[in-house]
């Protein structure tokens, strides 16, 4: 009913402006979130903190949307061989939290370097403070200092279609082929050099760097780990049993594609079945209490990463998309 309503009143607000609507859905943008929240606020005399409550209850939030699809993009599946060099892959990449797009426009180039170009494995040194990321939206950005209500991931993916234990095919059990959640932050003391490559956006020596570089970004999840030569590298482990984060695995020993559509919530509470559940459902027992969402901030980068163990398992992977909807 809220939503209805909602939705039915932000019409009218903005009926000169572009909504949003995807799959029949209705997904307001920032401004139009704004607008209305000042006008209940003005009409109705309810406190603004009650306003956010009845916005909350109805979903009534931001979103951004990311998306790779490797077949149009690379005419097939991406292939993830496990023990090999290339065993763990960034498959996508989010936008920051808080914004719904980027300011530049971006060449397929551009856009296919922010959504897959690993970035260095560098401590984050310093974290950017909230007005930072206002400065550069020309919309209204999240106030609270955890605004994030929810994330949706599709994968649509299969392993190499044999091979493990034979009792076990057709569930999730035993599957070394999987996606896991990363996390990445802007870090505040980063220059951007102007000659930097990283990002394939400049054409000459004299071009503007972005307003929210790659070379900026630092890993937070996976972690990093001290090397012998006393660099830093990603450490990305056996499997996902060390921290619990995975956020899919694949069928085992199918040759069928698979979409899987895997929601996180702030409000998800993990319950007494919780490890029977998450192998049942071929995610990671952690993925399932609402932290990870809980604890995003404005300016937080997510990532997915996909993953691949042993000779002979592969991860092919169609299509990865991430949704993310956050409160203002």
């Amino acid at each position: 009913m809220f939503s209805t309503l909602l939705e039915g009143l932000s019409n009218l607000i903005m009926s000169n402006e572009d909504t949003t609507v995807k799959g029949g859905e209705y997904r307001p943008k920032p401004g139009e979130i704004v607008a209305l929240r000042n006008l209940l606020a003005r009409e109705t005399l309810l406190p603004i903190d009650v306003i956010g409550l009845i916005f909350d209850f109805a979903e009534y939030w931001a979103h951004s949307s990311n998306e790779i699809d490797f077949p149009k993009e690379i005419q097939g599946p991406l292939i993830i061989s496990g023990s090999s060099a290339r065993e763990n892959q960034l498959v996508l990449r989010s936008f920051p939290v808080g914004f719904s797009g980027f300011r530049e426009k971006k060449s397929l180039a551009e856009v296919l370097a922010y959504d897959r170009t690993e970035v260095r494995p560098l401590e984050l040194a310093r974290e950017n403070e909230p007005e930072f990321f206002k400065e550069k939206a020309s919309y209204a950005m999240p106030k609270l200092v955890h605004p994030v209500r929810r994330i949706v991931f599709t994968i649509k993916s299969r392993d190499q279609g044999w091979g493990g234990a034979g009792q076990h095919h057709g569930t999730y059990n035993t599957s070394w082929t999987w996606f896991d959640v990363g996390l990445e932050r802007f870090d505040a003391s980063q220059t951007c050099d102007p000659t930097c490559s990283l990002d394939l956006r400049y054409e000459s020596p004299n071009s503007t760097p972005p307003a929210l570089p790659l070379c900026a970004l630092r890993p937070i999840r996976p972690r990093l780990e001290p090397q012998d030569n006393g660099e830093l590298a990603y450490h990305h482990p056996l499997s996902d049993d060390e921290d619990g984060m995975a956020i899919q695995h694949n069928i085992l020993a199918s040759r069928q594609f698979k979409e899987h559509i895997v929601t996180w919530d702030w409000q998800d509470k993990a319950g007494p079945n919780v490890e029977s559940l998450s192998e049942e459902l071929g995610r990671g027992p952690n993925t399932m209490d609402g932290s990870f969402v809980r604890g995003l901030k404005l300016g937080d980068v997510i990532t997915v990463w996909g993953k691949a163990r042993f000779p002979g398992w592969a991860n092919h992977v169609e299509r990865v998309q991430i949704d993310v909807f956050w409160a203002v």
